[in-house]
């Protein structure tokens, strides 16, 4: 089973790829557990590992170091926001 991530910041949402329900349960936590809506720092560490998942994953197409090189830009952005669709 999968399950779906957006990240968000200001007006610009993007839809993340489709991960692994016990991917998407590490990424979306915090040091007080699991949750489904992260922003700020935690939102930040949460697109660091989507991205790690995407790059090392076995996932076979030539997008997925344009998809990671676009999330990098994002992380760039103030009011970030990353949660479970």
């Amino acid at each position: 089973m999968s399950m779906n991530l957006a990240a968000k910041s200001g007006k610009i949402l993007i839809n993340l790829w489709q991960t692994p329900t016990q991917i998407t349960c590490m990424i979306c936590v915090t040091k007080d557990g699991e949750v489904n809506k992260l922003i700020g720092d935690d939102a930040k560490r949460a697109l660091q590992s989507y991205c790690s998942y995407v790059l090392y994953s076995q996932l076979d197409c030539d997008c997925k170091i344009v998809h990671i090189n676009y999330i990098k830009k994002f992380l760039k952005k103030d009011n970030l926001e990353v949660y479970v669709v």
